[in-house]
């Protein structure tokens, strides 16, 4: 008897959460080939971007920082906004390598005065006594044109040679 009022127990929460999914559903199992439809009124419009817009136009470009023994820190050359122009940069990365024991601090500059930090994260020891650093990360920096942008590489000791790669991905858009 004991065996029975149980098979009765798990049958009935069975259909009670299949009753439940369907009620969560709408009571029906949804087509996959229907098309989607917006109900958006003007004043709250979908949130887009048209990557297609001829206003953006691509921004890539790479600078390496290279540190020689006795140097702490070093900033890479400039990147001018050429007249007319707004940088937007929305992505970074970058590798880097230092002796064992040190520590990478890096940013991404917009003159002399706005800095933004970019978390580095160790990655380990790929390449005899050298330790590898790296980051990846979304980033939004507006600089406007005439203004410079420079990467600055900073490490806790100045003994050894060491580097850092940065990888700058981003679009110019036409500047009023």
């Amino acid at each position: 008897m004991l065996r029975a009022e149980r098979c009765v127990v798990v049958c009935g929460a069975a259909v009670l959460v299949s009753a439940l999914a369907l009620s969560i559903q709408g009571g029906t199992a949804q087509a996959a080939d229907k098309d989607v439809r917006v109900v958006n009124t003007t004043s709250e419009p979908v949130p887009t971007l048209d990557l297609t817009n001829p206003a953006f136009q691509p921004f890539r470009e790479n600078r390496n920082v290279s540190l020689a023994p006795g140097e702490i820190f070093k900033t890479s050359t400039a990147i001018t906004v050429p007249a007319g122009k707004r940088l937007v940069v929305e992505h970074v990365s970058l590798i880097g390598g230092l002796p064992p024991g040190q520590l990478l601090d890096v940013s991404v500059n917009i003159g002399n005065t706005i800095v933004h930090k970019v978390l580095v994260t160790e990655q380990g020891v790929f390449v005899p006594q050298q330790v590898t650093f790296g980051s990846s990360s979304p980033i939004r920096v507006y600089v406007s044109p005439g203004e410079e942008l420079t990467l600055t590489a900073l490490r806790s000791e100045a003994t050894g040679e060491g580097f850092a790669t940065f990888f700058l991905t981003g679009h110019f858009v036409d500047a009023p």
